[in-house]
């Protein structure tokens, strides 16, 4: 018999002759001494006159220490301020078995630990995971020796967020139950007189009475806060909750929405639209309900205040809803805003929700309590639950979209990162929404792709795997799709897992080349700064970045061409030489906005181009028709150029130095923004130019003129297009001089 783990025998007695005796201590001893898990060992044995022995094994050995086990109870309120939130933290530990030499709880959110104080705390750290994605709180209780080391133990953990300037959208630091084997955490909101409104809660039920929320798993709340007044809309619906009743058999469901009316300026708001009906509203009501010819439901307010709203629905069970074969839905809209509690109640315990619906109820207590998302959208769907032990795939994912608009090509790299929660992908399907051509697909375990219609006029993205994945893994998506000419307005593609139990992500657009972009139709997605993205930086003259908390986001891109601008600066000299008329310039352009790779100008019939030099001159090409007495000259350059460029001209025209009026050629340079610059007309010895007819120039001294040429004889300042001046060139008499020297 073994009476004691740490410390035990037995007794073995029977009479059996010596031989035995000793076959049977040889076996004993042998089986003692290869005992792995005994450390100490011992066996004797006595044997009496009358052949009777006794034979007694002792094993002594050390129990390994039992795990530790703790539960974890939180209590935090969070005080909203201008330039921050501050949180003080009651957290409760209970150790429930083995030694709590470290205690550590995960940390979700923003935040910073300032401090933690406690009576029975040693030290404490803030850690963060390997891959720098969680963040942990390890907590060092006191050791004493030949004491017995604490069970319960109480502190007061003090958080510290910034917020740089309002309205900030910030998720707020929460305690999660990390290695805690049970674990509790309220909520309360203190808003400070500030406007706040949650847009996103993921683990987290609302209490009633507007006393916070409660969580018992991992948890997060995203907030969003605003300057008290600070540019409302002109009704707001606020503090808003739907509580209704489900009944099967009626094919119904019975809601009641209650809110609080904010309003600044009489108008109407869009209430509600979807398989749903308002079937009373409340006596005395300070608004009007009306409908329209598309079937929405108005609210009408009359004068500014603040209001109480009660509206009963009744919404319809759709037993086989398009895409939801064998589910039950229930499907209305709401207005946008903050997130909704939604309370359900009239089901059994064993329905199961939807988990990649954004509208996912939980049970607590007798009800299904879960949140509308931002924009108002309520798509639920259930059915009977299967039985335990058959088990279900779980899993996440974030994507990170990157969308490029070039001249004639939407561009785009879509990344979907993947967390298994449960079970194994075994096959993988992403949901098209949106034009788009799928040009590779890369990451992990991926054999091969395919596109394959859906239901509904969309296309799935079908993925073979090599090898299940159990944890998760990466996919790289990338397509393109052509646009018209600018401007144009574009749907970049989305792409959301099928069967996901929720999706989120960040999208970011950037424009290449010469595009002005603007964004339109924005619906479930928050405007972050470019920094803020997760991607790796990048570099363009227009950037965009949103977040998404759901897989219900919509958005377009309007993209419109941007000109180059090009304005110039010229030095023009008209020159009459012997046998020859030249027109000399010297131009500077000046070319903002958008870079320019090619550039026309216009030049008198008749002349020839006899050089035309640059920098970045890779070649011309002059036209033969003539239009309004002018050729075109088309200059190539070697790259899109920007800034400031100088082009050199000379134009030559044989022609004999004459007497007369020479009416001065214009060069011409079509859709420049704007010209300047100076005019001068030389000639050779022995002529004279006098000024004719001038419009639009204003005569300048020969000093100021930019270019230093001793036959110059004429010039003038130009500060506009459509000039147009005459020269009177008249022979000079001819004269001699002479110097005499006489010697007698």
């Amino acid at each position: 018999m073994i009476n004691n783990p740490m410390n035990s025998s037995f007794r073995v007695s029977s009479c059996v002759n010596n031989r035995l005796l000793c076959l049977l201590l040889s076996f004993l001893v042998g089986g003692a001494a290869t005992a792995q898990n005994q450390p100490s060992a011992g066996v004797s044995a006595t044997v009496g006159e009358n052949g009777s022995g006794t034979v007694s094994l002792t094993a002594k050995g050390v129990l390994p220490e039992p795990p530790l086990f703790f539960s974890a109870d939180a209590s935090a309120v969070a005080k909203i301020t201008s330039t921050g939130v501050s949180q003080q933290i009651n957290l409760s530990l209970d150790v429930l078995q083995g030694k709590p030499e470290l205690i550590s709880l995960g940390i979700a959110g923003q935040g910073e630990v300032v401090s933690v104080k406690g009576a029975s705390l040693t030290d404490w750290a803030v850690r963060t995971s390997a891959d720098g994605k969680n963040r942990f709180l390890d907590i060092k209780p006191v050791q004493l020796e030949g004491k017995p080391k604490p069970r319960k133990l109480a502190m007061i953990v003090t958080v510290r967020q910034k917020i740089e300037n309002l309205p900030a959208t910030l998720q707020l630091f929460t305690i999660t139950p990390g290695k805690a084997t049970g674990f509790a955490m309220k909520l309360k909101i203190d808003d400070g007189g500030f406007t706040t409104r949650v847009t996103q809660v993921k683990g987290m039920t609302p209490l009633k009475d507007d006393a916070g929320y409660h969580s018992t798993a991992a948890n997060s709340l995203t907030l969003q806060v605003m300057q008290s007044g600070a540019s409302p809309a002109d009704i707001e619906l606020r503090n808003a909750s739907i509580t209704g009743s489900i009944d099967e058999k009626l094919h119904s469901a019975t809601l009641v929405y209650t809110a609080t009316a904010y309003v600044t300026e009489k108008g109407k708001i869009d209430f509600m639209s979807g398989k749903a009906a308002v079937s009373s509203i409340q006596e005395d009501a300070a608004y009007a309900l009306s409908l329209t010819s598309s079937g929405n439901y108005q609210l009408e307010f009359d004068s500014p205040g603040q209001y109480p709203v009660r509206l009963e629905m009744i919404a319809r069970i759709d037993n086989a809803a398009k895409g939801w074969v064998g589910w039950k839905t229930v499907d209305f809209s709401t207005p946008q805003g903050a997130v909704v509690p939604v309370e359900l109640s009239g089901l059994a315990g064993n329905v199961k929700f939807a988990e990649s619906l954004s509208v996912h109820p939980r049970q607590q207590g007798g009800a299904w309590r879960g949140f509308l998302p931002a924009t108002g959208h309520c798509f639920v769907a259930w059915k009977t639950g299967r039985k335990a032990g058959e088990g279900k795939l779980a899993f996440t994912s974030r994507g990170l979209t990157d969308v490029t608009v070039g001249a004639g090509l939407l561009r785009q790299v879509s990344q979907i990162d993947l967390k298994v929660l449960q079970g194994k992908i075994n096959n993988l399907a992403l949901q098209m929404n949106g034009p788009g051509e799928v040009l590779d697909v890369q990451g992990t375990n991926i054999a091969g792709w395919s596109v394959e219609d859906g239901q509904n006029g969309t296309r799935v993205l079908r993925l073979r795997l090599s090898v299940p994945l159990e944890d998760g893994g990466t996919i790289k998506v990338r397509s393109q799709q052509a646009i018209g000419k600018f401007p144009v307005t574009a749907t970049p593609l989305r792409l959301t897992p099928v069967d996901v139990l929720r999706h989120s992500g960040y999208v970011r657009l950037s424009n290449a080349g010469a595009v002005r972009l603007e964004t339109a139709g924005v619906q479930g997605m928050m405007q972050l700064s470019p920094t803020q993205y997760p991607g790796g930086q990048i570099k363009a003259r227009q950037i965009f970045a949103y977040r998404y908390p759901s897989a219900e986001y919509a958005w377009q891109v309007q993209a419109d061409q941007i000109l180059p601008e090009v304005s110039l600066n010229q030095v023009l000299i008209y020159e009459q030489l012997e046998s020859d008329r030249v027109i000399r310039a010297t131009v500077e352009l000046d070319i903002r906005e958008a870079p320019l790779r090619e550039w026309e100008m216009k030049i008198p019939d008749g002349y020839a181009v006899a050089s035309l030099k640059g920098a970045e001159i890779a070649d011309y090409v002059v036209g033969t028709s003539v239009e309004n007495g002018q050729r075109d000259v088309k200059v190539l350059f070697r790259k899109a150029i920007a800034g400031r460029q100088l082009v050199m001209i000379r134009l030559e025209k044989n022609a004999p130095a004459k007497a007369g009026v020479w009416k001065l050629p214009v060069i011409s340079y079509p859709g420049v923004k704007a010209v300047r610059g100076h005019l001068g007309i030389a000639t050779a010895a022995g002529w004279r130019v006098t000024p004719g007819k001038v419009d639009k120039l204003k005569e300048t001294p020969l000093s100021y003129f930019p270019a230093k040429d001793p036959s110059l004889q004429q010039s003038y300042r130009l500060r506009e297009t459509g000039w147009s001046a005459e020269m009177k060139i008249a022979a000079r008499e001819q004269s001699v001089q002479a110097d005499v020297f006489h010697l007698y």
